[in-house]
């Protein structure tokens, strides 16, 4: 049996094409993300696991939640969040994997 915890810890961020393009003051709030993965061994042989990525569904900020411009620059874009966001802007990602050694 094996499990895996791990938190990841983004500060502060700076979107340069929001404050290139639009004008704006682009920093955005710092995040936490969380991913688990627990792995059962299932004889010698085989194992099945099961994980996590972002299990608490973070995507972090929206870029529209920055412009100070009277209209919705993202959208207008077609980007709810930031191009340059450090982490994943899809929220949680889950996964299973079944493993067999020969």
């Amino acid at each position: 049996m094996r499990f895996l915890a791990s938190v990841s810890f983004y500060d502060d961020w700076y979107d340069s094409f929001e404050n290139d393009v639009f004008g704006t003051e682009a920093i955005l709030d710092s995040e936490y993300l969380q991913d688990l993965e627990f792995e059962y061994l299932i004889g010698d042989h085989s194992s099945i696991l099961i994980g996590g990525n972002s299990v608490f569904d973070n995507s972090g900020e929206k870029a529209t939640d920055i412009t100070n411009l009277g209209f919705n620059s993202a959208t207008v874009l077609g980007n709810t969040y930031s191009q340059y966001s450090p982490f994943s802007i899809r929220g949680a990602f889950w996964y299973a994997r079944y493993r067999y050694n020969f």
